[in-house]
């Protein structure tokens, strides 16, 4: 983490890094009922905690797959270095 906050960090991994496994709609739907479960007591999860809206969860986990699979559809340009 460090390397990355101070900008040190590589574009690619140094070693390869392969997917462990993927994250279904139905394993981060169990995932939020099961903390919710664990706060509630707690007083640590209203009413609202985990109650989706829409199918935004399954756009956000979407997005992020994509983001790890895809190629990227805009180039970054670097700034130019100064001579």
């Amino acid at each position: 983490m460090l390397e990355y906050d101070e900008q040190r960090l590589g574009e690619k991994p140094t070693r390869p890094v392969a997917p462990t496994a993927r994250l279904t709609l139905q394993d981060a739907r169990a995932a939020t009922a099961s903390l919710r479960k664990e706060l509630a007591p707690r007083g640590e999860a209203g009413a609202l905690f985990g109650q989706e809206r829409g199918d935004s969860l399954a756009g956000i986990l979407g997005a992020i797959e994509q983001s790890f699979v895809a190629p990227p559809s805009i180039q970054v340009r670097r700034p130019a270095r100064p001579t």
